[in-house]
């Protein structure tokens, strides 16, 4: 879903400056690639044949933020924290 938001995204993302907008409609795209997304909780339930996956991200998402910074793997950790897995912060 969250990937579908981009592929069907009418108005051209300005990937230079990465501004997220709520008019866009890519809001779960947001969550997930925002530097300032500083959690996240998931959970997964099998019915019947098929399985569905939900998550929920902690996040200060806002008109007009940039969504990340680009730069070096964990470059941008906040204070305190010292390792990086898989380029996030932990």
């Amino acid at each position: 879903m969250w990937w579908s938001q981009m592929v069907k995204l009418k108005t051209p993302f300005d990937k230079v400056q990465r501004l997220y907008y709520t008019h866009l409609g890519i809001s779960s795209y947001a969550k997930i690639a925002s530097d300032l997304t500083t959690e996240v909780g998931c959970a997964i339930v099998h019915c019947g044949t098929s399985y569905n996956a939900v998550c929920h991200y902690k996040t200060d998402l806002a008109d007009g933020r940039k969504l990340y910074e680009a730069g070096p793997r964990c470059s941008g950790c906040p204070g305190g924290i010292k390792s990086c897995y898989i380029g996030l912060c932990t």
